[in-house]
């Protein structure tokens, strides 16, 4: 039997914002990972916390939605096939708030869903923007609906969003 000191690390999602992916959200979210390392260090370091002896460990998962980038100030020019891949613009959803609806984020959640399955089990998400409401949307599934495998794999304890104003 392995000392509890030698567990794997504790792992938190990262959701981006809209028009980011994950390389970019973790090369702009550094200043937290460093803090939340610091909070909590791993074992033999000194001041682990005794909840969680393996450290944080970070996910970063993409949208699954790719952004277009406009060509014009209209709006309506088609993008050019060659310009697409090189446009690393992500998003959980696309949608109009006076329909009511938004194309892409049921997707998005299924997404979620397996990246869960097959990485977790997870203790905490923390989102940005377009990432906090995804963060939302998790907690709340953990919560009432989702299969208990799910649920096993998606450990919410505590949540953070961090939010933009203007």
């Amino acid at each position: 039997m392995q000392p509890r000191h030698q567990t794997q690390s504790s792992a938190l999602i990262c959701g981006i914002g809209t028009g980011s992916s994950g390389t970019f959200f973790e090369a702009k979210s550094a200043f937290i990972k460093k803090l939340l390392q610091e909070a909590f260090p791993s074992f033999p370091n000194k001041g682990y916390h005794a909840t969680y002896p393996g450290g944080i460990e970070f996910h970063y998962p993409t949208a699954p939605n790719r952004v277009l980038p406009v060509t014009s100030t209209s709006g309506v020019d088609e993008v050019e096939e060659q310009d697409e891949d090189k446009f690393d613009a992500w998003t959980w959803g696309i949608g109009d708030y006076e329909k009511d609806h938004i194309i892409g984020y049921e997707k998005s959640v299924k997404f979620m869903l397996r990246y869960i399955e097959e990485h977790g089990p997870f203790i905490g998400v923390i989102g940005f923007s377009a990432g906090g409401s995804m963060a939302f949307t998790l907690a709340s599934l953990a919560e009432r609906t989702c299969p208990a495998k799910v649920m096993e794999d998606l450990q919410i304890t505590n949540m953070v969003s961090i939010k933009t104003c203007l």
